[in-house]
């Protein structure tokens, strides 16, 4: 080595140049990267400077078990959540009729109430001269057992949207 410094003295020097340029970039580099860790993780280590690191990581632990234990609990309120919406009334729809011609206006009228399974009732009241009547027919999955009138299935479809 000391052979090539003699015989090469500016290569050796333009090689330990180009060396040493190299060098300071890198250290340049070094320094950016972790001035800039440093600013990000500033609200930490000042956390960890007042009371240490063993007790933020045991804070930190304390926070994730509650949050896990309050993920669960969102859970299981959720699912509860879920099983009433589906018996819940969410379908409505209602007419107003006249079903006998001599009575005046559309007094009686049909109304369908329906979960999300299309499961609930109609309800129907009939308005005439001689008095009111109501009738209540059970639905199951959009069809009922009893016979339904036409204003009755034209109600079912308007609360199911069609």
């Amino acid at each position: 080595m000391v052979n090539f410094v003699s015989t090469y003295p500016n290569l050796a020097l333009a090689i330990a140049l180009v060396i040493f340029v190299l060098l300071l970039a890198w250290v340049i580099y070094l320094t950016v990267l972790i001035k800039t860790y440093l600013r990000d993780k500033r609200g930490i280590l000042k956390e960890v400077g007042k009371r240490g690191i063993d007790q933020v990581l045991r804070d930190l632990q304390k926070q994730i078990k509650k949050l896990n234990l309050d993920t669960k609990e969102l859970y299981n309120i959720s699912d509860q959540l879920s099983k009433i919406a589906i018996q819940s009334i969410i379908k409505v729809g209602i007419i107003r009729y006249n079903p006998f011609g001599d009575a005046g206006g559309d007094q009686s009228f049909s109304i369908a109430l329906l979960n999300s399974n299309d499961d609930g009732l109609v309800i129907s009241s009939l308005h005439g001269r001689e008095g009111t009547r109501v009738y209540s027919k059970p639905i199951e999955e959009g069809k009922s057992k009893y016979h339904l009138s036409d204003e009755e299935i034209e109600v079912m479809k308007k609360a199911q949207g069609q």
